[in-house]
């Protein structure tokens, strides 16, 4: 418990190194290790996350680790956006993957709040304006403002990054992954919706914040989806 406890400490100090004090990430020798690692101890907290009791001390550590390290990535993803693209893909990949197994074998959330920065990492790729403007075609084209803000030839490495991480498979299985694991709705909220649909629509939409939310932040997901693939 103590280790871990330290460990939480050393992982706010490299937040605020990750989000804010990186001027350049391709340059810098830091960055790669540092989410390398990032990703590394993700994959091995997810494990006990899963399998430990809800009243388990060591639980709140795992959570708190698990969602310092996703604000971080988000943090960074919005700072240096196309600098990340050498780690967009394998923690793209990771958050996905991590939405499998959101659930608990009862029904009820692992660690929502941990499920919401997973979808909020996604969400903040599709609404990034240096990486989506639309979707053409053949591929993700750059929006306009950032191929005038940033390099020329990283915003065309941007692009192939993105074209192969959201290929027509992976944009297919995350879908069908939102709808049927994430958007279905529970006994209780049917209860609650056929007793009276205006009352369920008002709390669900008024009373629930996005980023408090995985039901609300995986519709928020979802439409974005919709919107940046809708030729698919």
């Amino acid at each position: 418990l103590g280790y871990l406890e330290r460990s939480l400490q050393f992982l706010r100090c490299l937040h605020e190194l990750a989000a804010h004090g990186i001027a350049n990430l391709e340059q810098s020798k830091h960055a790669a290790p540092l989410f390398q690692a990032f990703l590394q101890i993700s994959k091995l907290l997810l494990t006990p996350a899963r399998t430990l009791p809800a009243s388990h001390p060591l639980r709140k550590n795992i959570r708190s680790m698990l969602k310092i390290i996703a604000s971080t990535m988000i943090s960074t993803l919005k700072s240096h956006p196309l600098e990340f693209g050498e780690f967009l893909s394998p923690f793209t990949k990771f958050f996905a993957h991590s939405l499998t197994d959101a659930h608990a074998n009862n029904g009820t959330w692992i660690f929502e709040d941990y499920t919401v920065q997973a979808l909020s990492f996604l969400s903040a790729i599709l609404t990034c304006p240096e990486y989506v403007k639309k979707f053409a075609g053949s591929g993700i084209s750059m929006s306009r403002a950032g191929v005038i803000r940033a390099d020329p030839k990283a915003a065309a490495k941007m692009q192939v990054i993105l074209s192969q991480i959201f290929t027509p498979d992976f944009v297919t299985s995350l879908t069908k992954l939102l709808v049927e694991n994430l958007l279905k709705l529970t006994p209780e909220y049917i209860q609650v919706w056929q007793s009276d649909p205006e009352e369920f629509c008002a709390i669900h939409h008024s009373e629930m914040r996005m980023d408090e939310n995985a039901r609300l932040a995986a519709e928020h997901l979802f439409l974005q989806v919709c919107r940046v693939f809708k030729n698919q």
